[in-house]
């Protein structure tokens, strides 16, 4: 989603424009703790979450068809 010359604040801005589900950020910080930062479409709330737990949820929603 975007270039790498985009900013941080322009592909989060344009992925809402698009309406997509989720955006994970990855960054130093988030390595480091092996967490996600995660922001959800519906609820516009972003969460630090383990990444192995939000998978989990995610293929939950899936299965059941939540998407």
């Amino acid at each position: 989603l975007g270039s790498d010359m985009d900013s941080l604040g322009k592909r989060i801005r344009n992925a809402e424009m698009q309406k997509i589900p989720y955006m994970v950020v990855i960054g130093d910080k988030e390595v480091e703790s092996g967490n996600l930062s995660v922001r959800s479409y519906k609820t516009t709330e972003q969460v630090e979450i383990n990444k192995e737990e939000w998978i989990a949820g995610l293929v939950e929603e899936v299965r059941e068809r939540r998407l």
